[in-house]
């Protein structure tokens, strides 16, 4: 089996699938998760190419990791000290403003990939990465001061684009 055809043909459809479930920030850890578990039931014989594809067998593991990882933050919240007094009933607004969010988040994605090449790589080290200026012009092999402009202009054109679809920051 060809361990690194399946990462590279799985990996971003995996990813892609966390972010879409709004795990912005863990997308990459729950997809290096979900391999690691893969390739233990691999090796332990769990699948079986007669009941399934593999993609199918990944995705279903995906899945069971995004529930565990939602029941972990959710039992994180609601610890020792939860209070249900301060929970306010949010069952008809809960619903659609999930929605609008996932609606912005699809919307803010989108436009990300309408910024030039160099500044979407800029924004998304300096946002997903989390990178300081300095380890960016480094990595990409720029002034500190150009990484500062892309940086400036994608945050201004995301904006603008935002706006233009009626998203105010």
């Amino acid at each position: 089996m060809d361990w690194n055809g399946i990462v590279e043909r799985l990996g971003p459809r995996l990813y892609n699938y966390f972010i879409r479930r709004g795990f912005l920030k863990d997308s990459a850890d729950l997809t290096q998760d979900v391999f690691s578990r893969l390739y233990q039931k691999i090796m332990d014989g769990a699948f079986d190419e007669a009941k399934g594809s593999l993609d199918a067998f990944a995705f279903g593991i995906a899945r069971f990791v995004a529930l565990e990882n939602h029941q972990n933050s959710r039992i994180y919240l609601m610890g020792d000290d939860f209070n249900w007094d301060d929970v306010a009933d949010t069952s008809d607004a809960g619903l659609e403003s999930t929605y609008e969010l996932n609606q912005a988040i699809e919307l803010f994605l989108k436009e990300i990939k309408s910024l030039n090449p160099v500044q979407q790589e800029v924004l998304t080290l300096y946002m997903d990465d989390e990178l300081k200026l300095e380890d960016i012009a480094q990595l990409m092999k720029l002034p500190v001061g150009t990484v500062k402009s892309h940086l400036f202009r994608a945050k201004e054109k995301l904006k603008d684009l935002l706006e233009a679809k009626g998203i105010s920051l």
